[in-house]
């Protein structure tokens, strides 16, 4: 292993996490009322550090069309997929990978489902 002195940078040698893989979203089953499920793998890279985090970003379609941030969600680093009970409407969803380097880049957008 490596053991850095506690003069020198802790993020000096790594670089952020690859996009996480495999976005699926899942509606909720009969009797969970409008629930998604969001579920991703792990990046390929981790950028030489642990993967500390990841970000669940959240969007929702407008009746006029438009789609707004509507929230983003934090999970630990064991957490591969996200349950989360919505409102009626159309959502899609980006994943991203954290680690001590930072916030890597989001997958690209989920198509929108709604939540049932």
């Amino acid at each position: 292993g490596v053991t850095a002195t506690p003069t020198a940078s802790p993020t000096a040698s790594y670089v952020v996490p690859a996009a996480p893989l495999d976005v699926s979203v899942k509606r909720g089953r009969t009797g969970y009322p409008l629930t998604v499920r969001i579920s991703w793998d792990p990046p390929a890279s981790t950028g030489g550090a642990p993967v500390t985090a990841y970000d669940v970003i959240v969007w929702k379609a407008r009746p006029n069309g438009k789609v707004v941030r509507y929230g983003t969600y934090l999970l630990g680093p064991r957490g591969h997929h996200l349950r989360l009970k919505l409102r009626a409407g159309r959502y899609r969803f980006a994943v991203a990978a954290e680690n001590v380097a930072g916030t890597g880049p989001r997958t690209a957008r989920t198509p929108f489902v709604r939540p049932r």
